[in-house]
């Protein structure tokens, strides 16, 4: 990983997105791909992710989760262990997050 990219995570250490932009420089996944990701998309524990939908601006809808344009797109990744971890973290402190906020 070049030295810009490293420098980067760690000055975005402590960034709520640090997870997404770990993926991003580690993955190479395209922006739109990042976006459509989803927990259950995750396997965490095997240390995978499967993309099969992206988040694109249409004219008609604005922002939509469309599938891959192609099946080619369509495919399970391995996810560094730098990722793994950021993921971990970032579920962790989404749940914290949902539990301060409540049902209300």
């Amino acid at each position: 990983m070049a030295t810009e990219a490293r420098q980067f995570l760690q000055a975005a250490s402590g960034d709520r997105l640090h997870a997404l932009y770990e993926l991003a420089l580690r993955t190479g996944l395209r922006k739109g791909e990042l976006l459509g990701l989803r927990w259950e998309d995750r396997d965490l524990d095997g240390g995978t992710a499967t993309i099969h939908r992206s988040l694109q601006r249409t004219r008609s809808q604005g922002l939509t989760v469309l599938n891959t344009k192609t099946l080619a797109s369509e495919r399970r990744i391995a996810l560094p262990t730098e990722c793994l971890s950021s993921l971990k973290i970032h579920q962790e402190r989404q749940q914290e997050e949902r539990q301060a906020a409540g049902t209300g």
